[in-house]
């Protein structure tokens, strides 16, 4: 896979061709995200879309990957190229709050209307956090999504191994795998493996502490 995300530190064309292609401006709000980047989809996945024809013509099999956040978390008004595989920059521990499932939804159909792949880039840290942002709970909810989202079909979770982390990164992986997995089942043998059957209830009861 081959990426073609933008800087991650901002900057961009500002040719008045590619205001041309962004509507005209470089002033309007993204829809979806925070800290009031102003949206360049429009630009930029016509970029996208043209990189990737010329790929394809000589190379079908080759796809692009990119991080969609900051100036080009919304979708763009078009489909882009079936090879393109955006993966959605946002954090899964904000599903706690309603309005942000509301949020995370709505970009999710909006996205699924315009391509043929896509995926999320989760923020996973937690142990950085006082207290630890452990959500085992939030994370099962939100992998059943992909019911409803059959174009949603993968993960990346940026975190740390840290055992303050808990059984984050291995529910991650055993959800990756089957979005229907059993929670409770399925952790018992990590909380087992961590520290044994006697002490298992213990290890639980913290993270379940956290969680709530």
């Amino acid at each position: 896979v081959y990426s073609l995300s933008i800087n991650d530190n901002s900057g961009h064309c500002q040719c008045d061709g590619c205001r041309a292609l962004n509507g005209g401006t470089f002033d309007e709000p993204c829809r979806f995200g925070s800290k009031g980047h102003a949206s360049l989809s429009k630009a930029y996945y016509t970029w996208v879309n043209r990189v990737a024809a010329g790929v394809a013509a000589e190379f079908p099999d080759v796809m692009l990957g990119l991080l969609a956040y900051r100036n080009t978390i919304d979708p763009p008004s078009f489909k882009l190229h079936p090879n393109v595989v955006p993966f959605l920059c946002v954090d899964t521990s904000q599903l706690v709050e309603p309005k942000r499932i509301e949020n995370r939804r709505r970009l999710f159909a909006e996205w699924s209307a315009c391509v043929r792949n896509f995926g999320q880039w989760d923020y996973a840290y937690g142990f950085r956090y006082k207290p630890a942002r452990v959500y085992l709970k939030t994370m099962n909810d939100f992998y059943k999504w992909k019911k409803d989202f059959p174009a949603f079909g993968g993960v990346f979770a940026e975190g740390d191994t840290y055992m303050g982390e808990g059984p984050k990164r291995w529910w991650h992986y055993k959800l990756m795998a089957n979005p229907e997995a059993d929670m409770e089942a399925t952790l018992s043998v990590w909380y087992d493996a961590c520290c044994g059957k006697a002490a298992a209830p213990s290890l639980k009861a913290y993270y379940d502490l956290l969680e709530s």
